[in-house]
């Protein structure tokens, strides 16, 4: 057995993408130059809609300018402070703010380009408030099991595909599936197998001595694990809840063995070549 690897061992891709990818097509960005004046900065965020833009400097991005920021600066100022103390907060509400129920789900289709909070219950029944960095939070959970998920299916394919190439292992890798609910005649990539089949492989000891220099956990502990995994996806996939702080972590500790096995697969069979 081979020790265990830390939490930190699986690649992290992201659960959005390359930053780059984010990125509107066609964006035109707003920028603030830092000679301008608060007032010409105040109106060319309203004008456009913003709560903050870069603000540049000669060729340079000096950093960004934020209302928050800017209003906390003005604070400092008295004559800011006097102008407050003279105007009402009434005079700045907005009085058709969006409102949700406590029990009303948040879907994709809530249009947060047009508001960025909402209220949740009534007007004379307040229960809370979401705003967009809640829902941004929410959504990077959900994403997590799926970065877990498919880090796993990569890493495990690969090792296969290393320890048990094909097709000078079909044979061998077919007879795991004989058991199973869909036994296959023909396999000419892993890519034509489905998750829990990969369970099959690993469970069939044939296999699986091919396979377990490169694991931490033998025969038993492994595929109880894969097909802890296999459950998880599959109630994600089919929309049947969101993954546990639990599972997420069990998804978490799988993807380290699952890259760790990988690296040691690698490592090996550049100093002997495939078995």
């Amino acid at each position: 057995m081979t020790e265990q690897p830390s939490a930190s061992g699986p690649r992290r891709t992201g659960p959005f993408g390359p930053a780059g990818e984010i990125v509107p097509r066609n964006q035109a960005i707003v920028k603030l130059s830092a000679e301008d004046s608060m007032l010409s900065a105040f109106e060319r965020l309203c004008d456009d809609g913003f709560n903050q833009a870069p603000v540049v400097e000669g060729n340079r991005c000096l950093g960004v300018l934020r209302f928050f920021s800017a209003v906390q600066g003005l604070m400092q100022e008295q004559w800011f402070r006097d102008k407050l103390a003279a105007v009402k907060v009434r005079n700045f509400v907005d009085l058709n703010p969006r409102y949700i129920g406590a029990d009303d789900w948040v879907d994709i289709g809530f249009d947060w380009q047009q508001d960025d909070l909402a209220l949740v219950g009534t007007p004379g029944d307040l229960k809370g408030l979401v705003t967009a960095t809640d829902i941004l939070r929410r959504l990077t959970d959900y994403a997590q099991a799926f970065v877990h998920l498919e880090a796993i299916e990569h890493d495990t394919r690969e090792l296969l595909e290393l320890a048990l190439p094909l097709p000078a292992s079909e044979e061998a890798v077919l007879a795991a599936f004989v058991d199973g609910p869909r036994p296959i005649k023909s396999l000419k990539s892993y890519d034509e197998c489905e998750f829990w089949q990969y369970g099959l492989i690993f469970g069939r000891e044939a296999t699986f001595a091919r396979l377990q220099e490169f694991c931490i956990w033998d025969r038993g502990p492994l595929v109880h694990r894969l097909k802890r995994v296999s459950t998880i996806r599959n109630t994600l996939l089919h929309f049947r809840g969101r993954a546990t702080d639990r599972e997420v972590s069990e998804l978490e500790q799988f993807a380290c063995h699952a890259a760790a096995a990988l690296k040691r697969a690698h490592q090996c069979f550049r100093c002997r070549g495939p078995l």
